[in-house]
This record gives C-alpha cells, structure tokens and sequence, in this order.
C-alpha cells in the first residue's frame, strides 16, 4: 500500500508510443476501458509521468493535466488505475465485496483474506482472473475501497477459503488517494 508521499520527481511527458502502451495494458484487465478510453485521456490531451516516493517504495503516477489516473509500482508490470478514477467508472474493474469486519484492515493496507470474501456479507466476481486488477468493494458500501491485484482464483478462493487472495495495492485515506499536488513535480 502506498503511504504518505515523501517526494516527488519532476513532471514528464509520456511519448505516444507509451501511452499506446499503457492503453493496451489496461484493456487487457478491463472490459469496458476501450470504450471509455477517449473519456479518460482525450486525443487532445497529453498523458504525463511523475515518479514519487512513499517510505522505502517508488511509484510512477500518470496524469493528464492535474487529474492523476493511473498507478504503478517501481518496477511492477502492473499499472493500475486510481480509486478516484474507478468511482468515476464503478465498472471498470472487477468488484470483489469483502464482509464488514474486513473494512478497517483493508483501510489499513492490508491484504484481503478469503474469509472476508465467502462469508455472508463477501461477493466474488467470477470473472476475475488471476494477476489482473479488482477493485475491493465493503458490505454496505457503494463505492470502492481499494484497488488490488487478484492472487488467488474466484473458484480457489470459495473451496480453499483461507489465506490472502487479494494483493492490496491502494486504498482510501493511503499517499496516493490524499496526493493532489501535482505541482510539486513541475518543470
């Protein structure tokens, strides 16, 4: 989970063939980014990077203008989208629903537990994939809470039932959800 932001580098533009890149990486995990795609980085605009720093961890962000999008840890082949950008599209990603006693660790970095997700208030999304993006919904809740990388299979998770399933990348009150100051990183 990203903590606090201690620094950020400076502002860069991402060349086309990246953006290219990235698109293409996401629509690997998302039904629905390529049709949203022009919404989220119109043709006119420019998709920029910045790296940060949150504790001993390196993140990369992406932006288009002041409005940070993605997400991806240093070195990671993940890139992931923000929380604020998946409230802006709940359908972007697979939900997974963890019961109510689950939400105070999740908020706290945790990982998610299988528990949490085959109790009475939990919900699987059966076509999530292993390796690919969720995001973490709570019982109750109507909005995501976290955003992670899916660790265990929909039909592993229901017969096992014990152990983590979900990676928790991103969450709620961490760094990158209480990060707005782009302007830090400018030129």
């Amino acid at each position: 989970m990203l903590k606090a932001v201690d620094e950020v580098g400076s502002l860069s533009l991402v060349s086309k063939s990246q953006t290219k890149g990235i698109k293409g990486k996401l629509s690997e995990f998302s039904e629905i980014f390529d049709d949203i795609v022009e919404d989220i980085i119109p043709k006119k605009s420019q998709l920029q990077s910045a790296k940060i720093r949150a504790g001993e961890t390196r993140f990369e962000i992406f932006s288009v203008k002041e409005d940070i999008l993605f997400f991806q840890k240093d070195h990671d082949e993940y890139i992931l989208p923000t929380l604020k950008l998946v409230h802006r599209y709940p359908d972007l990603l697979p939900k997974m629903q963890i019961d109510k006693g689950g939400i105070k660790f999740i908020l706290q970095g945790s990982n998610v537990m299988c528990p949490g997700l085959t109790s009475a208030g939990g919900k699987i999304d059966e076509k999530a994939e292993v390796g690919h993006p969720v995001a973490i919904y709570a019982e109750g809740k109507q909005h995501a809470m976290g955003i992670g990388i899916l660790i265990m299979s929909p039909e592993d998770i229901k017969n096992v039932n014990q152990g983590h399933c979900i990676q928790t990348y991103h969450v709620i009150g961490d760094g990158l959800w209480n990060f707005n100051d782009l302007s830090k990183g400018k030129k």
